[in-house]
Formats: structure tokens, sequence, C-alpha cells
């Protein structure tokens, strides 16, 4: 049987809506999996890039150690971007009130000190069971990967 028969139109016209309505709502989905799958591969292929720079047997802790601090740069991503938009709210102001944008200012700082602390912590913790040459190779690496420009006066 046909569903033209077995379906007032009305009711047809209702079934391809949602149809339809599930099919964008899938392709949305997907996209957004696909966003957050490939965050995902590329935070872990650039921290195997990191410790590859490691003897084999000594990368397996070192990669757990500073996957820890994977959320850790998310959530200051998530708290600078906030703070960020506090102060662009206040630039717009007419009148600018030149203690909250210096207040904004000190808590974009004191976000970033405060995430530093937590990342040197982790990188001690990342490094503790390694020779001075693979520690050194190590930052190298992840100086490299936040900053690609020339590091030879490191050398």
């Amino acid at each position: 049987m046909r569903l033209k028969t077995l379906l007032p139109l009305q009711h047809r016209t209702l079934l391809v809506l949602l149809l339809l309505s599930l099919s964008i709502n899938l392709l949305f989905g997907a996209v957004i999996a696909g966003r957050w799958v490939g965050e995902w591969v590329k935070a872990r292929s650039s921290l195997q890039a990191v410790v590859s720079v490691l003897p084999k047997e000594k990368r397996e802790s070192a990669s757990q150690e500073l996957s820890s601090m994977v959320p850790m740069l998310r959530q200051h991503g998530r708290a600078m971007r906030a703070l960020l938009v506090e102060l662009d709210v206040l630039l717009k102001e007419p009148q600018l009130d030149d203690g909250a944008v210096n207040q904004q200012f000190l808590k974009l700082q004191q976000q970033n000190v405060a995430t530093q602390a937590q990342l040197q912590q982790a990188f001690k913790r990342a490094v503790a069971n390694l020779t001075p040459q693979e520690r050194r190779d190590l930052l190298l690496a992840l100086i490299r990967l936040s900053k690609p420009e020339d590091l030879s006066s490191l050398k």
C-alpha cells in the first residue's frame, strides 16, 4: 500500500517535516561530534609529538601527566574568553571607567598566573623521573608546540 492512501495530507506533511527535522539534527550532531573528536585527536597527536623526544619506556608516564593538563587548559580558555567578554563590555561604554578596566586587566593577569602555576607543577611531575637532558628535550618540545618560531638561542 502506498503512503498516500494510508495517511491524509496533513499527516504526510507532518511526517515529512519530522523526517527533515531529524535529518538536520543528525547533521548538526555529526558536525559537533566531529569538531569535538577533531580537537581531541589534534591535542592527542600534539602530545604524542612532544613525548616522542623521550625514550619509549618513559613516554607513557610523561604523556599521562601532560594529558592531565588538557582539561585545565580548556577551563583556562573558557575563563579567559569570559573575562575578555567582560572587558569588551567595559571598553564599549561611552564613558570609560578606568578603575573597572584596571580591575578587569588584573583579573586577566590573575587567571594567567594561576593557570601557569598549575601547568608548571604538572610539568615538574612529568619530568620528575627524567634525566636532565630528557627534561630539557621535553621542555623544548613543549615550547616548539606553543611557539614554533626560531629557538636557536636555547640550543
